[in-house]
């Protein structure tokens, strides 16, 4: 672990980071994000963001690993969960992309007032879910059909 950085550094760092993710360059946003991680000064944020730009870098073991970093000090968060529940989808592992995603519906279920990104994930969580139960009602008829 990194010696702690300065409340200056670390603002500039952050804002770094946040500037490339919005940019759509999530390896230029990588490396601010992974310095921040790095202290203690690291919180849930910090560790969604460089999730966020891990996964955008196409990093998907990084991205779990963040990822982790988050359910770990906020076991209900939907952002996390859902992003979870994508990440391991698209690395073709359905039955625990669904748990994930599952667990993410649950827990955003009835909750007023989620922001836009949030809502948008949760969208994309459910899209998912659908997809994969699809898949999933296709090869059982296929393997009853033998």
């Amino acid at each position: 672990m990194q010696p702690s950085l300065s409340p200056d550094r670390l603002n500039a760092l952050f804002q770094q980071g946040v500037a490339a993710l919005r940019a759509g360059d999530g390896a230029a946003a990588r490396a601010p994000l992974q310095t921040i991680a790095g202290t203690s000064q690291a919180n849930e944020q910090v560790w969604l963001l460089l999730a966020q730009a891990c996964d955008m870098a196409d990093d998907r073991a990084a991205a779990r690993a963040a990822l982790e970093q988050v359910i770990a000090r906020d076991a209900r968060n939907p952002y996390a969960l859902a992003m979870m529940g994508d990440v391991l989808a698209r690395e073709g592992d359905d039955r625990a992309a669904v748990a994930w995603l599952d667990r993410a519906l649950a827990v955003a279920e009835g909750v007023q007032g989620l922001p836009a990104d949030l809502v948008a994930r949760l969208d994309r969580a459910a899209a998912t879910r659908t997809a994969i139960a699809g898949r999933f009602a296709q090869a059982m008829t296929h393997a009853l059909a033998q």
